[in-house]
């Protein structure tokens, strides 16, 4: 039994400098193992988050004539046998640390590293957390299938099932929020499911998440901080985000980089109504992922050899140039029934552009031809470079226009974020702390509730941000993500696949591919080498039932059993496994990095979450990787007139969190 006992500590660990001042320092005494004497690698104990003070390390276990108490933790173990605890003492065999920073970002309780060290297994350092009784165990013990008593298995659904139904936070805790996005409105329904539980628990989940997404906003709202900055950003974008009409003249766009000007905003300023620039879009802009390569044009698209001549040049013909594979299409299909609404007193509008694309013998990605809607006819005429100067132009205005929906809606939004967020959900619901998959996706999958659950509230909600500066408002933005989710494949999420089935391997000056290549490969050979290490066989990776839950999770809640999605309902072998969580890493990190901006670097892992020797050389190996990336990136970009830094892995955030 686990009390909370206030005692003196007079013979306690050292704790040098300021920590003293705000710390107490814990003695372990001889009762808190009191079962390793009898199995050294084996001890049953509770432990508790006290978060009255915020840092607290114990460097070493120390004797005590007589039973001690321990504030604020004390353990009783199984069994007798006190003497032990002294003498791995005395070795330095015992260690425990625990402080703030060491905090379980998914359930708001402190991870307790233990150290054992005793003749038999290698010891392991592993993670308490949640209010439970925990069996703590040395050797090859971190998964189920490793278990051969049970224990782990039962203590981890225990564990499960506490980060689920959660508890209150501490009210000593500064900013503590239950929160769980899984009751976060319609805009989570299509891509997260509800519990497999009993009416009165999901009542209770409802009733706790509602409340913490609440306090989550209102903490937003209320940050000297944050909401400075809101007001900031406000005030500089003042004449933008509130105008009710329409700019006087195009010079205007100059306004919107004046209070943040960088090489890439100055060089759009001046070159954004150009043709190459407005191909290189396609290839390094923010929504990469748009083109497909023609061997013939669409029924959709009657464009002729004779409209597009003049570009062309005469030594060549449109059937050549699709034969040799130069010529592109952006189609935009998912806007064809889009719905759009009134804004300011004034009836939107929503174009579905098909956008044809011709790779010149320069090198450069240039437009040939645009149709506006996806049915051809006198009231969808074919716009040409060799229209006037303000038509064209006009005609690129309405496919950018096009571009930034399905970029913010569908590339953006969901394909980051929301999936994202899925991952993370199945993540918490299905994987115990002590799983290697939980400790690989962590970092990836951190701050992305919250960032989510801010949005919905502030950006998303009914008459927020979406609803005032887009046409199709917050309906249309939910029909986007709707249809995009049901048409969304595994070869969509899986770069390489996804590049291969596009048909853009081969065209050159595109960097998202190059460098997001180089990102997919150094993810695969750290994931690979994580999962060799726990996953030697196709038996232990079909046996653990923990991991097939969660995969079974994601395909039912993220995809919603839709077999034609290609997602993998179960996982069979090391390398089906190694794909997925690649897949799952380079998309909650370097994908929402091309497609949005950087935060914190790829590969930068503050917490230790893997204990063993092997994967930690493992990230070191795929830090260094990325260095070396970086330097490649870093050299290539001396020699563009416009640098690609979205994918250098310093900007790459771990993982989706603004």
């Amino acid at each position: 039994m686990v009390t909370r006992d206030r005692a003196e500590n007079r013979d306690g660990p050292k704790v040098r400098g300021s920590v003293a001042e705000r710390s107490k320092a814990l003695d372990l005494g001889s009762s808190l193992f009191g079962g390793v004497g009898s199995n050294p690698t084996a001890a049953k104990m509770e432990f508790f988050w006290w978060p009255v003070y915020p840092h607290i390390e114990v460097l070493t276990a120390r004797h005590r004539p007589a039973p001690a108490s321990v504030w604020p933790l004390r353990g009783k173990g199984r069994r007798g046998g006190a003497a032990a605890v002294p003498a791995l003492a005395a070795r330095g065999r015992c260690r425990l640390r625990a402080s703030q920073a060491d905090r379980s970002p998914s359930s708001g309780t402190l991870a307790l590293d233990i150290h054992l060290g005793e003749p038999g297994p290698p010891a392991r350092e592993t993670g308490c957390s949640r209010g439970q009784q925990t069996s703590i165990r040395g050797g090859e013990r971190a998964r189920v299938i490793s278990d051969s008593s049970g224990d782990l298995g039962v203590q981890n659904l225990k564990e499960l099932e506490l980060g689920i139904l959660g508890s209150p936070p501490h009210p000593k805790l500064y900013g503590a929020i239950a929160l769980n996005p899984l009751i976060a409105g319609e805009l989570g329904a299509g891509a997260i499911g509800g519990l497999d539980t009993n009416e009165a628990a999901k009542a209770k989940f409802r009733e706790k998440a509602v409340v913490g997404r609440d306090r989550l906003v209102a903490g937003f709202r209320a940050s000297p901080s944050s909401w400075g900055f809101v007001l900031s950003l406000g005030m500089k974008l003042r004449g933008l985000l509130d105008r009710k009409g329409s700019w006087k003249k195009l010079d205007d766009i100059r306004n919107i980089f004046w209070c943040h000007k960088t090489v890439t905003s100055e060089y759009v300023t001046e070159h954004w109504c150009e043709d190459p620039f407005f191909g290189y879009q396609y290839l390094n802009g923010v929504n990469p992922v748009m083109l497909h390569c023609l061997s013939s044009l669409p029924s959709k698209l009657p464009v002729t050899h004779d409209m597009v001549a003049p570009s062309l040049g005469p030594d060549t013909c449109l059937q050549t140039e699709l034969e040799r594979g130069n010529v592109f299409l952006a189609d935009y299909w998912i806007l064809e029934e889009a719905p759009v609404h009134c804004l300011n007193g004034r009836q939107q509008y929503v174009a579905a552009p098909l956008c044809l694309l011709w790779l010149n013998p320069q090198g450069a990605l240039v437009p040939l031809a645009i149709q506006l809607s996806q049915n051809p006819g006198p009231q969808s005429p074919i716009f040409l470079p060799t229209d006037s100067y303000w038509d064209w132009l006009l005609a690129k205005t309405w496919v950018r226009n096009s571009e930034f929906l399905v970029h913010e809606h569908n590339t953006h939004f969901l394909c980051t974020h929301l999936l994202c967020e899925a991952f993370s959900m199945a993540t918490l619901r299905q994987l115990p702390l002590c799983h290697p998959v939980y400790k690989l996706l962590l970092p990836h999958t951190r701050y992305t509730l919250q960032v989510n659950t801010i949005a919905r509230a502030t950006l998303l909600n009914p008459d927020g941000l979406v609803d005032h500066v887009t046409s199709g408002g917050r309906q249309g933005l939910l029909y986007l993500i709707s249809t995009g989710l049901a048409h969304f494949t595994y070869t969509d999420f899986c770069l390489p696949d996804s590049l291969r089935a596009r048909g853009v391997l081969t065209i050159p000056n595109y960097h998202y591919r190059d460098d997001g290549l180089k990102i997919w490969a150094a993810i695969q050979s750290f994931v690979s080498e994580i999962v060799g290490y726990y996953y030697p066989s196709d038996a232990s990776v079909q046996r653990d039932t923990e991991l097939q839950a969660w995969v079974g999770e994601i395909f039912a809640q993220a995809f919603l059993g839709r077999e034609s999605s290609g997602f993998p309902q179960r996982l069979c072998t090391p390398g089906e496994l190694v794909k997925f969580l690649t897949a799952i890493i380079f998309n909650c990190s370097a994908q929402h990095a091309a497609v949005n901006s950087g935060q914190r670097p790829l590969g930068t892992y503050p917490d230790q979450h893997f204990t063993e020797e092997a994967p930690r050389r493992s990230i070191a190996a795929f830090q260094n990787r990325l260095a070396q990336i970086s330097q490649e990136i870093r050299e290539r970009n001396q020699g563009l007139v416009l640098p690609y830094a979205y994918l250098d892995p310093p900007v790459i955030e771990n993982s989706v969190s603004i």
